[in-house]
């Protein structure tokens, strides 16, 4: 009887306690789940110089890199949504017209760059575009430039609008680049921007210096590409410090913002040394509607891998960051991955010629309606329009297309035959 009593007691105090403990192991397992990213807002766009990546300068002897070490490279690259990457010197790789590694030429040797990707896909569903080599003389070979992306981000596709290609140096400059910048244009859910990445000389001082000027100019040329388009994201490794005067005529544009400088205690980008050379810029005035004001250094040799936040008037949040770990990951890079988020929920703020039928037909309105349009041709020839020597539409005084921007003037009637009218400017007349 009394063993009979005791088993429903034990039996009656099960039932009591079985719900709570349940529901503790149940919060517990939520507590453990990976974060659902179908909450995600924001895009996180990397720029990594990866040293000598692929790079093989003896046959015999394959890659400098071991297995663990491209293992740590994937996971590095896992961190983020879009990843350029300069200094990626596998000259034996062969890339499809639309930019995908297909395999190697010749060798037998495994790629670092295949395998990475391999190794990558633990990490999430991942594409990549390549650009042509870029390169010129000894300055330690050509390189590609190199676009990794997830498939999606946030449940949004990923889109390749303009795949990678070169900027030609045109005639008329003064300097040649050791390599020319790349430039791609991409779209996430509501955002589309272009990025220009770019490897500027190393070894020679003035010539760094020379080719950091000259992207002012290559700035103006990718944005005149498509006056429309202004979402563009300047990144790489610039091989100079942010604050020196050769970016000066980067930074005639008052509204161009460099996301990392030494005044709030981003001492380096270097594994190595103390050179602050790899940074992200764009202009604030297109850029800070979907600029998620969050960006840092991640300094992946550290015991503890850590993420320098010293950008957007944050202080370095830890007083003495200690020095990394250089021989655990000295075959890793000797940069570090500098990186932003932007929002990709806001809506697109660039104005689209030719996707609007409504502002087609204004415009079309206008300049049928003989109210709006110019009595005769004398009145065309004398009224002053404004072109840029790389943009291919004509603008009004005052368009916040051509502010801050070097410009000719024409006539009117001379523009109308070389130049398609600007969708903002125009309609405001």
């Amino acid at each position: 009887m009394l063993r009979k009593l005791n088993f429903k007691v034990l039996f009656s105090l099960f039932l009591l306690v079985f719900p709570f403990t349940l529901s503790s192991i149940e919060i517990q397992a939520e507590e453990h789940q990976a974060p659902d990213v179908s909450t995600q807002k924001t895009l996180k766009i990397a720029a990594w110089n990866i040293e000598e990546f692929g790079r093989i300068d003896d046959p015999t002897k394959g890659s400098k890199r071991s297995e663990d070490n491209l293992k740590d490279i994937a996971k590095i690259l896992s961190r983020y949504d879009l990843i350029v990457i300069t200094e990626f010197m596998d000259d034996e790789i062969k890339v499809s017209k639309e930019g995908k590694v297909e395999g190697l030429k010749d060798r037998s040797e495994k790629s670092d760059f295949i395998e990475t990707l391999n190794y990558l896909s633990d990490y999430g569903d991942y594409d990549h575009r390549v650009s042509s080599l870029a390169g010129y003389g000894r300055d330690r070979g050509k390189e590609w430039y190199a676009f990794l992306f997830k498939k999606e981000v946030a449940s949004k596709k990923f889109e390749v609008l303009e795949p990678p290609q070169l900027l030609p140096d045109p005639k008329e400059r003064d300097i040649k680049f050791s390599r020319d910048p790349c430039w791609a244009t991409f779209r996430v859910g509501d955002f589309d921007f272009t990025v220009i990445a770019v490897h500027i000389h190393r070894t020679k001082w003035e010539k760094r210096k020379a080719e950091v000027r000259e992207l002012k100019n290559v700035y103006d040329t990718i944005q005149g590409m498509d006056p429309q388009e202004n979402d563009i994201l300047l990144v790489g490794d610039f091989n100079l410090d942010p604050d020196h005067d050769a970016f000066d005529p980067l930074k005639k544009i008052e509204t161009m913002k460099e996301l990392f400088y030494k005044k709030n205690g981003c001492k380096s980008t270097s594994a190595k040394a103390k050179p602050l050379y790899d940074n992200i810029l764009f202009d604030t005035e297109y850029l800070d509607h979907e600029y998620a004001k969050n960006c840092g250094i991640y300094l992946f040799d550290l015991d503890e891998p850590y993420d320098l936040k010293c950008c957007e008037g944050k202080k370095v949040e830890k007083e003495n960051v200690p020095d990394g770990n250089r021989e655990k990951f000295k075959k890793i890079s000797n940069h570090y991955p500098v990186w932003a988020e932007f929002r990709i929920d806001r809506g697109d703020d660039d104005p689209i010629d030719n996707t609007s039928s409504d502002a087609d037909s204004d415009a079309d309105a206008i300049n049928n309606d003989p109210e709006t349009t110019e009595p005769d041709s004398q009145a065309e020839s004398n009224e002053t329009v404004y072109v840029t020597s790389t943009g291919k539409k004509y603008h009004r005084e005052g368009c916040r297309y051509i502010r801050s921007r070097k410009t000719s003037t024409i006539s009117l009637a001379e523009a109308k035959q070389k130049y398609g009218p600007c969708s903002v400017c125009n309609l405001l007349q």
